[in-house]
């Protein structure tokens, strides 16, 4: 059985002109999440006892928060082959950005089992490329108090009330179980998040590992659509168009538009 994914795997959807858009098994006003959106999905209404995904920005977390089920996004390579199904081939040169395998399960039980089931079978030992480390059962049913840090909200997407309540709520929980949980802020993300942004646009970054399978196939999905057009834009436009946005009040699409713009390998090292 195979879940539902988004066009090109790059966006928090699972939406296609094949299948169409993964509904939420919960609220089918709402979505699942992407891109590992169907297989978080199915979990969820019941059909399967559990799933896989893999996640680089979010794939696992995402749709597991989207449809209350479990994941772990484990560093990168600690599975195997599951990390790669050939994304790194696919964008052609991403070496230090790579995906992480995870599995979807019901409860922190269920996924803490299935962890511990696949690693007792030392696949490092067959494998080279993974790390020769076993999934320590000693640590994870060690009762000792855990220190934990947590971001409320951020500069670039602020969390909405009822993701405060939540957050909130787990707080509350964490140290009345006499763990020490401590707010923090995520450092220089709204730098971070338009030097991302800025370098996957750069040579049409994501666009131009799309494009030659999309263009001529079929149309994009709306999602993908504003970075096409940024990357469209002709040059002599890309510093009027971040203002033409601020003056409909979109600020924050305007910052980010200002670093989305076509651009070649020298540009990019040149804008530092």
């Amino acid at each position: 059985l195979r879940g539902n994914c988004p066009q090109g795997n790059f966006i928090g959807e699972s939406n296609n002109f094949v299948f169409g858009r993964a509904l939420n098994p919960i609220n089918p006003e709402y979505s699942t999440g992407g891109s590992s959106g169907g297989d978080a999905g199915l979990l969820a209404a019941g059909c399967i006892p559990f799933s896989t995904g893999a996640d680089i920005g979010g794939s696992l977390r995402m749709p597991a928060s989207f449809c209350g089920v479990v994941t772990l996004k484990c560093t990168p390579n600690r599975i195997g082959e599951l990390d790669s199904f050939e994304m790194t081939n696919f964008l052609g040169g991403q070496i230090y950005i790579t995906p992480a395998a995870g599995f979807f399960t019901k409860d922190v039980a269920d996924l803490e089992f299935l962890m511990h089931k696949f690693f007792s079978h030392q696949f490092y030992k067959i494998q080279s490329s993974l790390p020769p480390i076993p999934w320590r059962r000693d640590i994870i049913f060690n009762q000792r108090h855990l220190k934990i840090e947590f971001i409320e909200s951020d500069e670039v997407f602020p969390s909405c009330k009822a993701v405060r309540r939540c957050l909130n709520e787990t707080v509350a929980g964490l140290r009345k179980a006499g763990h020490k949980v401590i707010p923090t802020i995520f450092p220089k993300l709204k730098e971070l998040a338009c030097k991302y942004i800025s370098i996957m646009s750069a040579n049409d970054g994501v666009m131009s590992a799309l494009s030659p399978n999309i263009d001529g196939f079929e149309d994009y999905v709306p999602e993908y659509k504003t970075q096409k057009q940024f990357s469209s834009v002709p040059k002599f436009l890309h510093k009027i168009l971040p203002h033409l946005l601020k003056l409909t009040n979109q600020k924050r699409l305007a910052e980010f538009a200002k670093h989305s713009m076509s651009k070649n390998v020298m540009e990019l090292f040149l804008e530092g």
